[in-house]
């Protein structure tokens, strides 16, 4: 649940600052970022879904976060439309990979009888994040402006890389926890995902 909560908190920095980015640098437009974003979420899971159910998914979240952790910083760089575009290419790029990724590693860690259950448990922490991300962020805005901001959002987002290698192994295509019938514990989730 930790990685979730830290792709909420890079995620809802794109989303919910771009457009206080866009009137204060008055050569971004937030409409722009958005769209290239929204075209490149698209194409990367279209082009990334067959990697999610082979090998160590572990691997490819971890290069997902920093690679989400990097668009975020070259937002803090961003004084036109062409870091602009790169940059959210980069963040959809990384999303496009951590949402299905993630939701997937949610439900594998608990039996096919709580997958509701699991699912739910990956947006609890992806909703949390965005929503302490702008409360813990807003005072980097405040004190460094947005290169701090998005420099401090791309650092936590960073830290997904290693919430995501200490979560359990095991070859995304079969479950981490198998069922144990009536008597599988629910905290699994909290103790597998964590």
């Amino acid at each position: 649940m930790a990685a979730a909560a830290l792709f909420g908190i890079g995620f809802g920095a794109f989303l919910q600052f771009l457009p206080v980015l866009a009137q204060r640098r008055a050569t971004v437009s937030a409409g722009a970022g958005y769209a290239v974003y929204g075209a490149g979420i698209v194409l990367t899971r279209v082009m990334t879904a067959r990697w999610q159910d082979r090998g160590d998914r572990r691997l490819l979240l971890g290069l997902a976060f920093l690679i989400l952790a990097a668009g975020l910083s070259l937002l803090a760089l961003t004084r036109g439309p062409g870091l602009l575009t790169w940059a959210a290419g980069l963040i959809a790029v990384g999303s496009g990979v951590l949402h299905p990724g993630l939701i997937a590693t949610h439900v594998e860690a608990l039996p096919e009888e709580q997958r509701g259950r699991a699912i739910a448990g990956f947006y609890l922490a992806f909703d949390f994040g965005i929503g302490l991300g702008a409360w813990a962020l807003a005072p980097a805005l405040q004190s460094f402006g947005l290169e701090g901001l998005y420099l401090s959002a791309a650092a936590l987002t960073a830290g997904g890389a290693e919430a995501v290698r200490r979560l359990p192994s095991g070859p995304a295509s079969s479950p981490i926890h198998e069922p144990t019938g009536a008597s599988a514990n629910t905290d699994d989730l909290d103790r597998t995902v964590l």
